[in-house]
């Protein structure tokens, strides 16, 4: 993801491109609202549900959160879990 502007159905389509426009858009606009870090740092950058455009700041600070809670996922996961193979002697 390159340092720009990017709408804000542009932006959710590549979050979640197997969604509808609407539906990307709401599904963003949902996460980013259940990470109070996250919209602490966008609204001190000027950001507001009524606006149409994230900012490359705006940008940054969200892809920096989306993927801290990825890694923080992953890492969570038994290795067991995920990788169980029902081995037979």
């Amino acid at each position: 993801m390159t340092h720009r502007s990017y709408g804000k159905s542009e932006l959710a389509q590549l979050y979640n491109p197997h969604l509808s426009i609407s539906a990307a858009r709401r599904k963003l606009m949902q996460w980013i609202h259940l990470q109070p870090q996250l919209m602490d740092a966008l609204h001190r950058s000027g950001f507001s549900d009524s606006m149409h455009t994230f900012t490359p700041y705006q940008v940054m600070h969200t892809a920096s959160c989306h993927a801290r809670l990825v890694r923080s996922s992953w890492m969570t996961v038994s290795v067991d879990e995920d990788w169980h193979t029902d081995e037979t002697d």
